[in-house]
């Protein structure tokens, strides 16, 4: 009998406290202030190798999410999310971070292939004041990737007051594909995260019941810290590359015209070829690139549809389609291209003889499991805090209840996760087969995430898996069938563990709603 690995969730009440607004978005050199107010804002593109020795500063700032309301926010070299970072295949990853914020914090690189000592788990966090560096090499094809805080207990904090970015792989396979490549033209970073904001416009992040249960959802959705921006483009092809930096907030997009774009990466990297689709889900931690054919030169809108999976979000304005951000493909044409076929990607077929390792959720019940989708967002401002268990500025740890059970076929008792314990093993250079379960068969969106290392998707709920889910991915939704509540949702994935980690610093595996990952559904494991 193989052994099990079981997460399981349990909602519980708790609460802690941001607010936040800012000067400087994407740590770049634009003032907000000197952009007129619907300009996609473009995050600097810094290169993060051995040469350039580049410095990564948390901080403080303050930044106008609503016009002439400035908020307290967190940012790298900024006041609101980070320089977008590039590195190239064979080369080195070389950054320095230093810690400005008055609490532990750490960076991890999500989606980055290194040993468990430079990834960025929470065993890595530094306290307030304190430094590291990172100095690994780069050993993965072209790709969007991105960074964002991963202190214990504290991620879902850091995340909504601002810590994050993009990180960007490059190599010459990508290069001489005649994809759009001019950033910030034809090339676009699209970070995506919603806020709640209080009249005052001060982020508002409270643990209460339905936020501990269901993730932090905000009223407000910003694409690099902006909402509903435009931005114009030269005539032809168009390439996004979309990041769902939210909390717990799961995207449905689409074109406001309806009409088809092209899913051209996923998180690990390009597709064989270009896929074709009308409407793309995207859960937290999710990255996809995709190209739009903007040769007519006509203003097109990415929009977001209702997810109505989703209880506690699928409320106003996001009941109904919501615009994103419009695209103007009215400057001069470049030469660019959409290729047939952009790298070459073996079908994903378990080897014989392979580890099976299954990881189970479960959902339980504080909260209704079918609660009304359509009713009212709750008021994270003026929820009645008469069952908090931590005051307002504490780190939300309460492992009681949010826990992961490590079990045998003979359902050993529970253990609590443990920043410093690794709940299994795998070789390092080997492949195994995982099957990642939620038992409680809701259609909730739950993302996994797994460090260190990529998978491939082989099932979802018994099913193939649609095509542009079909390359490398490292964050994939784990939810029961539509229309079909009482049958667990089941994924299963072929992992290829090629990199180093030990303990004090052990990759992780956690659901990456923050909410629910601060809470314990996570679990730590070794590789060697």
């Amino acid at each position: 009998m193989k052994r099990r690995d079981l997460l399981k969730y349990t909602a519980t009440l708790s609460m802690a406290t941001g607010g936040a607004l800012l000067l400087k978005a994407c740590g770049g050199k634009n003032d907000d202030e000197n952009l007129p107010a619907s300009t996609l804002p473009i995050p600097d593109l810094v290169r993060a190798d051995a040469v350039s020795a580049i410095t990564l500063k948390l901080q403080k700032g303050r930044y106008e999410f609503l016009p002439g309301k400035p908020t307290d926010t967190f940012g790298v070299n900024g006041a609101l999310l980070g320089p977008a970072l590039l590195v190239r295949n064979g080369g080195q990853f070389n950054v320095r971070v230093e810690n400005g914020l008055d609490e532990d914090s750490v960076l991890h690189w999500h989606g980055l292939l290194v040993d468990g000592g430079s990834d960025g788990g929470p065993a890595s966090a530094v306290g307030a004041g304190g430094s590291y560096a990172v100095n690994a090499p780069v050993s993965q094809p072209a790709a969007t990737l991105w960074y964002h805080a991963h202190p214990h207990g504290r991620t879902g904090y850091q995340t909504a007051r601002g810590i994050g970015g993009l990180l960007i792989v490059e190599d010459e396979a990508s290069q001489s594909l005649g994809l759009p490549s001019t950033w910030g033209e034809d090339d676009l970073p699209i970070v995506m995260q919603d806020k709640y904001l209080n009249d005052d416009g001060q982020i508002v992040y409270k643990l209460n019941h339905n936020v501990v249960g269901l993730g932090w959802f905000g009223q407000h959705l910003f694409v690099n810290g902006v909402q509903q921006p435009v931005h114009y483009a030269p005539r032809g092809w168009v390439r996004l590359r979309l990041l769902n930096a939210c909390n717990a907030r799961a995207l449905r997009l689409k074109l406001g015209t309806g009409s088809p774009f092209h899913v051209i990466a996923s998180d690990g990297g390009f597709l064989p070829g270009p896929v074709t689709v009308t409407e793309l889900d995207m859960v937290p931690g999710e990255r996809y690139e995709i190209l739009v054919d903007g040769s007519s030169g006509q203003p097109f809108d990415l929009v977001m549809a209702p997810f109505r999976q989703q209880w506690g979000a699928y409320t106003a304005p996001f009941d109904v389609d919501y615009k994103v951000l419009t695209i103007h493909p009215s400057r001069p044409a470049k030469n660019r291209m959409m290729p047939a076929v952009l790298t070459e990607l073996a079908d994903a077929v378990p080897p014989e003889g392979i580890r099976h390792r299954r990881i189970e959720f479960e959902l339980m019940g504080h909260f209704p499991l079918d609660p009304d989708p359509t009713g009212p967002l709750f008021n994270q401002d003026d929820f009645p805090f008469s069952y908090a268990i931590n005051d307002e500025d504490s780190v939300f740890d309460d492992h009681t209840t949010m826990h992961i059970n490590q079990v045998t076929v003979d359902d050993a008792p529970m253990e609590s996760f443990a920043i410093d314990k690794a709940s299994f093993h795998v070789p390092r250079h080997s492949t195994e087969k995982w099957t990642i379960t939620l038992r409680t068969g809701d259609t909730y969106p739950h993302p996994f995430h797994v460090h260190g290392t990529q998978f491939r998707v082989l099932r979802i709920n018994g099913a193939q898996p649609p095509q542009h889910m079909r390359g490398w991915k490292d964050t994939i939704n784990i939810s029961g069938a539509a229309n079909v509540r009482a049958e667990p949702g089941q994924v299963d994935v072929l992992v290829r563990f090629d990199h180093e980690a030990v303990l004090p610093h052990p990759y992780m595996v956690h659901c990456h709603n923050l909410e629910h990952e601060d809470g314990g559904m996570m679990l730590g494991f070794t590789a060697s």
